[in-house]
């Protein structure tokens, strides 16, 4: 159940089956003087069920060493076993559902599954427990190997070994949903629009403790420890390490991104809600209403098959979890806070190991609320996230003036799609997207109606400056005494943001040619800028000259402006056509090495290369026409790898002008 069910007084199990191990199993009774007193005793030992003062609980031989110190009168009870436990041997033995399956039936029934219904049925194996079996889910969905924009949904069952009524009943609901798609228009809808998943069994050691063919023997833990109590809790913290179960479970929850789900238990029948390590009075979830809500109704389905179900608990069988017991570790409450996932606790039958004859009642109970409870998941608020570029966008969704940190009651996107689906009680409300590295957006005045939804997408923006310049880049040619001014109109393309920018000269002591009308400035997201570029080439002999001008938004964001001139000694085009200037790089060279030179007008220009001695090893006319700068790739016309390592110098020159320069090779 809810927390469990252990056997007898003290019970030594020894198996010859492969799968069984000595373990001793306490269950038992006692009385408190106060329910506060649970606080402590909770982590001591698992707690199944409190009625009034009394405490019904079960314990590990460890556990029952350490509870056994307190000094409580303790009365040892019996493990209900039902007289008729008759087992399936054959998957066709499990057509009238009234069986328990043998681990074999049951490992078959889930591979049926997919090989029946391929294209709605998929199986996954997520782990494998300490004996050595596995830990089965189906997903069933339309485009069952396709991740959509719909919710996920989760039903998983008995991890408490012995609590196996959600099994078979669970089972059943795969068969149902697969075999009715088609047939069935509710069924067709829910696997339309719902990405269902089943686990119908987490613990299956505790059940089959006894052996793969036979539930007689099943236990609560899985031979060492109580899976409800072995997951992070939102108050206590870790409780690593984990068993394999737990670790499965919670690796399989962080793959996905579920919206909705629940755990069925027995030995009680009463919804439970968040949270078990909380008191209603101290931390209630900012989604009780809710909760109350689709719990009420699953019960009140029931109650028109049988009028008297889940009343043993509650009268409205309905129950915030610590207020009936608190405990610590709970799947529910880590699902809740660690996955923003809306998970309640099932106790489904009185019994927790039910007359096989039974099962079919509870099927008729419950099949209903079921199917009802699944199509909870699309109603509230639902949409997508994606950013300006149309990317979907891992988000936070966060209702204002509702959600809390203390109960993590936000939802997150799905980030492969970018979907989120935020279940809430009707109303009206303001939610606000946001994601790291953009502005987030609110959507304000809501309105969700009953059973129903409401559907609004975000687009955000980045919320990175994002200067942009116009020009780019500045590139100019003067003659030999000359200033030429160039303006640099600087936008915010976020007009979401305003902010302060700077700009400098890359290397400005060595750059003494440029000059800017300012060094900073400030933009609204509106408005542009105006930073006036001077360059003087009276300062500069005749050659290339380049660097940068950096621009650095108030984000550190920084853009980068390219300047690149040519400064020609020519004073006038009447003069004879020559080169004034030229330039080598790399220098020193090693593979190969260029001349970059500005010519004006037609000209023959001849390429010499000598070495440190006088000795020319090149020589080569090459014609020109061109009134911009130029680029010879010495390599184009000889191979500069054949040279030794040494100094060397280039010459370029014409009829009336002769220019040379020095070089080393590696």
């Amino acid at each position: 159940m809810k927390h469990t069910l252990f056997i007898l007084s003290i019970i030594l199990i020894i198996f010859g089956n492969t799968f069984a191990q000595d373990y001793t199993e306490y269950y038992f009774k006692f009385e408190i003087k106060d329910k506060s007193k649970l606080d402590t005793i909770t982590r001591i030992i698992s707690i199944d069920n409190v009625k009034g003062l009394e405490v019904y609980a079960f314990a590990t031989q460890k556990e029952f060493d350490e509870f056994n110190k307190l000094g409580y009168k303790i009365e040892f009870l019996n493990k209900d076993i039902p007289k008729s436990l008759t087992m399936a041997n054959t998957v066709a033995e499990m057509a009238s559902w009234d069986r328990y399956p043998t681990y074999e039936v049951y490992r078959q029934m889930m591979k049926n599954f997919e090989v029946n219904y391929p294209s709605i049925c998929e199986l996954d194996s997520i782990g494998t427990t300490n004996n050595g079996r596995k830990l089965y889910v189906l997903k069933i969905s339309d485009n069952v190997e396709i991740e959509e924009n719909e919710p996920e949904f989760f039903y998983t069952s008995t991890m408490h070994g012995d609590e196996a009524t959600g099994f078979v009943l669970m089972l059943r609901l795969a068969d149902s949903l697969l075999s009715s798609y088609g047939s069935a228009t509710e069924i067709e809808n829910l696997v339309n629009e719902i990405e269902i998943f089943i686990n119908p069994n987490a613990n299956p050691d505790g059940t089959y403790y006894g052996g793969n063919s036979t539930v007689s023997g099943s236990i609560r833990t899985n031979g060492y420890v109580d899976l409800n109590r072995d997951f992070p809790d939102p108050r206590i913290g870790a409780n690593s390490p984990y068993q394999l179960e737990t670790q499965a479970m919670m690796d399989f929850a962080k793959e996905h991104n579920f919206v909705m789900s629940a755990n069925f238990h027995g030995g009680k029948e009463v919804m439970n809600y968040p949270w078990d390590t909380w008191y209603s009075s101290q931390n209630p979830h900012s989604d009780t209403d809710w909760f109350k809500q689709v719990c009420t109704d699953y019960v009140t389905a029931a109650r028109l098959i049988l009028p008297s179900y889940m009343t043993n608990i509650t009268t409205d069988g309905v129950t915030q979890g610590a207020d009936w017991y608190m405990i610590n570790g709970g799947r529910q409450d880590y699902m809740t806070f660690y996955h923003q996932c809306r998970e309640v606790t099932i106790e489904i039958s009185s019994t927790k190991l039910i007359a096989s004859e039974s099962l079919n009642n509870y099927w008729n109970y419950n099949k209903e609320s079921f199917l009802q409870y699944i199509n909870e998941s699309l109603f509230g608020i639902r949409g997508i996230v994606k950013s300006r570029e149309q990317f979907p966008l891992n988000a936070m969704i966060w209702v204002i003036d509702h959600d809390s940190d203390g109960d993590s009651s936000m939802v997150f996107t799905d980030s492969d799609i970018g979907d989120y689906h935020r279940l809430i009680e009707p109303g009206t409300y303001d939610i606000i997207a946001s994601s790291e590295g953009y502005i987030s957006d609110t959507a304000k005045n809501i309105v969700v109606p009953l059973e129903n939804v409401v559907w609004v997408n975000f687009e955000l923006k980045d919320d990175s400056i994002l200067l942009k310049t116009d020009p780019g880049y500045i590139n100019d040619t003067l003659f030999f005494d000359q200033i030429n001014t160039h303006n640099i109109i600087i936008s915010n393309d976020n007009h979401a943001l305003s902010t302060t920018y700077d700009i400098t000269i890359e290397n400005e002591a060595e750059n003494y040619w440029i000059e800017l009308n300012k060094i900073s400035g400030t933009l609204s997201g509106t408005q542009n800028d105006t930073v006036i570029v001077s360059i003087n080439s009276e300062l500069l002999s005749a050659g290339r000259f380049s660097t940068n001008i950096l621009l650095t938004a108030a984000d550190n964001q920084i853009d980068t402006i390219p300047i690149q001139i040519f400064v020609n000694n020519i004073q006038s085009n009447k003069n004879k056509a020559n080169i004034s200037e030229f330039k080598l790089y790399p220098n020193p060279f090693n593979n190969h090495i260029n001349i970059e030179f500005f010519p004006i007008g037609y000209q023959k220009i001849k390429l010499n290369i000598f070495n440190i001695f006088g000795n020319y090893v090149f020589t080569k006319e090459i014609n020109i026409f061109n009134h911009i700068v130029n680029k010879l790739v010495i390599n184009d016309y000889f191979d500069v790898n054949q040279l030794p390592k040494g100094i060397y110098f280039i010459q370029l020159s014409t009829s009336d002008f002769q220019i040379t320069k020095k070089v080393i090779k590696h």
